[in-house]
């Protein structure tokens, strides 16, 4: 038999599992950490985890990555009981990975402005199968070395970048 250590899901999945399924998760004794994206983590679900699984919760990690980036660019991990995410917050980004905040003019925006989120560097894909679907979401980033440069950046969703380098999408 296997043991359950890493599980990787939605907000909407982990909502599921821990509400119908909480007694089960509790068996798994080898489930060791939690990563949790693609949808906004409240705090309401960080409480939820803590109290339906108790001292068998996992470690939660929140990660955040946009489809054209193939994979998640930034996350941030609770500590211990920690049931405020200081909600939408997902972290700093990796190693590779450059995040900026640009307003419409391509202009970059201090820390607390709303902007809208570019990532650069290794993590960016190259395109979409449909090229007109790319328009727009792939363009030369001014601010990176020619190395980035020549991979290109993707334009995701509206975003506030906190004074911390957080990441709020």
């Amino acid at each position: 038999m296997h043991s359950l250590t890493v599980t990787f899901g939605t907000p909407a999945e982990y909502t599921m599992l821990l509400r119908y399924g909480a007694d089960y998760l509790t068996l798994h004794r080898s489930w060791k950490h939690v990563y949790v994206g693609g949808e906004l983590v409240t705090d309401h679900l960080i409480t939820e985890f803590h109290q339906r699984l108790g001292h068998y919760c996992p470690k939660i990690t929140i990660a955040y990555g946009p489809t054209e980036a193939g994979g998640v660019v930034c996350t941030r991990s609770l500590p211990g009981n920690e049931d405020s995410t200081m909600e939408g917050n997902v972290g700093k980004p990796f190693p590779n990975t450059a995040l900026y905040i640009i307003d419409d003019e391509l202009n970059l925006l201090p820390s607390g402005f709303s902007g809208e989120i570019c990532v650069g560097g290794g993590v960016v894909g190259l395109g979409y199968l449909d090229i007109s679907m790319a328009e727009g979401k792939f363009i030369d980033n001014p601010f990176a070395s020619a190395d980035y440069r020549a991979r290109g950046w993707t334009q995701t969703s509206p975003s506030l970048w906190r004074s911390c380098s957080s990441l709020v999408p």
